[in-house]
C-alpha cells in the first residue's frame, strides 16, 4: 500500500511538472515572436546584429539589459525605456561591443540603420505622450 501511495504522489508530481514545463514553454514560444512589433526592416536589423546576445540564448548580462524575447511582455513606458536605451548605447557607439564588431564585423550597424532605429525610438516617443 505505502507503494502504491509512492507511486500515485510521484505521478502526480510527475504530471504537475509535465503541465509547467509546457505552460513555461508556451509563453516562450510567444515571446520569441517578440520581433513581431518592429517593423521587418528593423527586425532584420536586430536579428542580425541584437538578438544574437540580447534573448534568452544570449548572456545573462546582455539579456538582463535588453531581451527582445521579452518586448512584447513589456509595458508601453517599458518598451519606449528600452528603446532609449537601444538610442543611447548607439550613438554612443558602444553596441556591438567592440569584442563583438572585431570578431563579427557583419553586424556592426550602418548610418542608415542607426538612423532607422533611432526614427522608430522617437516614433514610440511620440505615440506614448498622446
Amino acid at each position: 500500500m505505502k507503494i502504491l501511495k509512492t507511486l500515485a504522489r510521484t505521478f502526480l508530481l510527475s504530471l504537475v511538472l509535465i503541465l509547467l514545463l509546457g505552460e513555461t514553454e508556451t509563453r516562450g514560444q510567444q515571446a520569441g515572436k517578440s520581433t513581431a512589433p518592429f517593423p521587418e526592416t528593423l527586425n532584420r536589423i536586430f536579428s542580425n546584429s541584437c538578438t544574437p546576445c540580447h534573448t534568452n540564448k544570449g548572456g545573462l548580462m546582455s539579456r538582463s539589459r535588453l531581451n527582445f524575447n521579452d518586448w512584447t511582455l513589456y509595458s508601453p513606458e517599458k518598451q519606449k525605456e528600452k528603446a532609449d536605451l537601444i538610442r543611447s548605447v548607439l550613438e554612443k557607439e558602444k553596441m556591438p561591443p567592440k569584442s563583438a564588431r572585431e570578431s563579427r564585423p557583419e553586424i556592426i550597424l550602418t548610418k542608415e540603420q542607426i538612423g532607422l532605429i533611432k526614427n522608430w525610438a522617437d516614433s514610440l516617443n511620440s505615440v506614448n505622450k498622446k
